[in-house]
């Protein structure tokens, strides 16, 4: 209705997430557990890193708005996979297959 506010307010909403999954090379079709995830914003040098889970699943949350970060996905025994995301909207930036070392 017009000239009513709502007394709602939301708290504790997260600004910005990147999220994916990481997958062993494409012939054996099975997800990677405990890749090692490393996230660096060009601009301002912060960094944050994360696992992939059981699902072979990672996501980091908190993000800075509108900036790009570059994405770093290793594990043993398999090439450094790296990428940039842009932080403008969350983003669930995909499957990455990883490939033998």
């Amino acid at each position: 209705m017009r000239g009513q506010e709502s007394n709602v307010k939301y708290l504790n909403v997260p600004t910005v997430f990147l999220a994916g999954t990481v997958y062993q090379p494409k012939e054996s079709d099975e997800v990677c557990i405990g890749a090692k995830v490393k996230l660096t914003c060009k601009e301002t040098g912060e960094k944050w890193e994360t696992e992939t889970n059981y699902f072979g699943d990672w996501e980091v949350e908190w993000l800075p708005k509108n900036k790009k970060i570059d994405v770093e996905i290793s594990a043993a025994g398999y090439k450094a996979v790296t990428y940039t995301a842009y932080t403008d909207m969350d983003h669930y930036v995909d499957m990455t297959y990883l490939v033998n070392a």
